[in-house]
């Protein structure tokens, strides 16, 4: 899923937007999730000028111009119509 995650980054927005990260040791629930179904963790960039702020404090947001073409990633990944 990785792979092909990685392939609709390219082919969508570019070589560039696709950046391998060392992975973190965070707190969520995601490795229960991925233990019933395939999953994928992945972060998009989120910090637009004036958006400087990280996930998970009360000043987050992110902008129509990310969220929807994030969406259309993951629907592409998932088998379903953009």
């Amino acid at each position: 899923m990785v792979e092909r995650f990685r392939q609709i980054v390219v082919r969508s927005a570019g070589e560039y937007k696709y950046v391998q990260v060392k992975p973190i040791c965070g707190g969520d629930d995601s490795g229960f999730y991925s233990g019933c179904v395939p999953s994928i963790y992945f972060q998009f960039g989120s910090r637009d000028p004036g958006n400087e702020t990280g996930v998970h404090t009360p000043t987050f947001g992110a902008s129509d111009g990310l969220i929807v073409p994030t969406t259309e990633m993951i629907t592409i990944l998932l088998g379903a119509p953009a």
